[in-house]
């Protein structure tokens, strides 16, 4: 997911941030795994700089049709489209199952074609068979960075993180796609980004907050999205505030609400773990959020993330299912998307993230992470496919 902290990599780090990339790091995180044999597919192989790690392997999904020999003709309001992908969800299961994926294309966070152009543009989704082939394309206004299956044909699009967030359901049956707006401008200052469906209710993440004066983030960091009657707007709920107490997973600490609290200045992607909590990553914050029953009786806790002891952001983490069978990975930056086969299958309720060229195993008792994939270009969308 793209938001004003998607470059980590080569921003500066802010004040008190844990994060460095050392070249001894840089060394280790090359040396940590094997190269595997890959097999092509949709005659692309997998570049050779990207390194896999033993008992994995890895082979080419999809490739952006932007960026292929004969890219097909793109809407009039879209900069650069069918490149860089993102956010991805299967529907149905099995062998008539298929995967949606977004592509961003060259427009900004806010949704404007370009920085001298604020007017909204639109990206493509398009679904896929498992097999990787091409099946619909949709298009939608906006900066998309967020999908959700919300029933078996209902597909919801978020887009805009950084500002002017705007919603499209499409029915996939008949293609149709209505747009909603939000109905008051969001209190964080920001947009919304990604988006859950757990009981029953929908949750978002604020994304791209405003500090309040004394530079802390106390905004909300996870509201409640109802669509309203006019078919037209959208309402969001806090559920999470930016400051609120959390226990602390390493220290076993509890941090106070206010200025001590979470402080989360960077509220990114959301999943649903193996228990079932609402988990959002505060990307710069390098930070996952369990959030258990969401709602009045919520309790929060939060898991430090790092990397050979270096603080370390990531995008989406996901958890495997029991019935999973393989990982799809968008390569943003590298307009590819990848296949992860684990030897074995995925052990239920093991822990993946997407983040700063990786692909990285979680411990979840300790915040430590391992290299599966390194060489990526710039690793975002994650999906276990069941």
């Amino acid at each position: 997911m793209f938001s004003r902290m998607k470059t980590l990599m080569h921003r500066i780090p802010r004040a008190g941030s844990a994060l460095t990339l050392s070249a001894s790091l840089l060394v280790a995180l090359s040396a940590c795994s094997q190269p595997t044999t890959t097999a092509p597919t949709a005659g692309t192989l997998v570049p050779a700089s990207v390194v896999v790690a033993p008992g994995y392997t890895a082979s080419v999904f999809a490739q952006a049709p932007g960026v292929s020999a004969a890219p097909p003709v793109c809407d009039a309001t879209s900069p650069a489209c069918f490149t860089k992908p993102d956010s991805l969800v299967q529907f149905g299961t099995g062998t008539g199952a298929s995967i949606f994926i977004a592509y961003q294309a060259g427009l900004g966070p806010d949704g404007a074609l370009s920085a001298s152009n604020p007017a909204m543009g639109t990206v493509q989704i398009v679904q896929y068979s498992l097999q990787g082939a091409q099946q619909k394309t949709y298009t939608v206004a906006g900066h998309n960075d967020g999908l959700l299956a919300y029933d078996s044909h209902t597909l919801w699009a978020l887009s805009n993180e950084d500002s002017q967030p705007l919603l499209s359901v499409i029915d996939i049956n008949t293609g149709t796609i209505t747009k909603y707006t939000p109905d008051a401008s969001p209190a964080h200052g920001g947009g919304y980004d990604d988006l859950q469906s757990l009981g029953g209710t929908v949750y978002v993440s604020a994304s791209a907050p405003v500090a309040n004066k004394d530079g802390a983030y106390t905004g909300q960091a996870i509201g409640a999205l109802t669509l309203n009657a006019d078919a037209r707007t959208f309402h969001v709920d806090p559920v999470l505030m930016g400051n609120a107490p959390a226990l602390n997973l390493i220290s076993k600490t509890t941090s106070p609400l206010g200025p001590g609290g979470l402080g989360l200045s960077d509220p990114d992607s959301m999943g649903i773990d193996s228990s079932g909590n609402l988990v959002l990553d505060s990307q710069g914050d390098s930070t996952l959020v369990f959030v258990k029953t969401p709602g009045a009786a919520q309790t929060v806790s939060q898991l430090p993330l790092t990397l050979y002891g270096n603080a370390w952001p990531v995008d989406d983490t996901r958890w495997a299912p029991a019935s999973s069978s393989f990982l799809l990975l968008t390569d943003t930056k590298s307009g590819l998307i990848y296949r992860i086969d684990k030897s074995g299958g995925y052990a239920t309720g093991s822990a993946y993230s997407a983040g700063q060229g990786t692909l990285l195993q979680d411990d979840l008792t300790t915040g430590a992470m391992s290299p599966i994939i390194t060489g990526l270009a710039a690793p975002h969308g994650l999906l276990f496919v069941k």
